[in-house]
């Protein structure tokens, strides 16, 4: 069988007050699974909003995940198995 399509990340943007991350892209499924710097965000922290958007909340705790003007990889994992991962983010 084929491979599972993986999930495709266009955009990452911090966005306002509680700190949080708006991901856009395709193929985004539901209980779609994130790794910050190899480490799993917990599964209350990610929204999804529909295939093309999620938002990763969780305020002070996710703005200590990912500190400003650090470079921050990240991973997308589908639950069918496709992932696609982001390298160097910062903001």
């Amino acid at each position: 069988p084929a491979p599972p399509a993986p999930p495709v990340v266009t955009r990452i943007k911090k966005s306002g007050s509680p700190f949080r991350l708006v991901v856009t892209g395709g193929n985004l499924q539901d209980g779609i699974a994130v790794k910050i710097n190899g480490a799993p965000l917990a599964a209350s922290y990610v929204m999804r909003v529909n295939s093309g958007k999620i938002k990763l909340v969780g305020g002070s705790a996710l703005k200590a995940l990912v500190p400003k003007n650090t470079l921050t990889d990240f991973v997308f994992l589908n639950p069918d198995g496709g992932s696609a991962s982001v390298s160097g983010w910062k903001w």
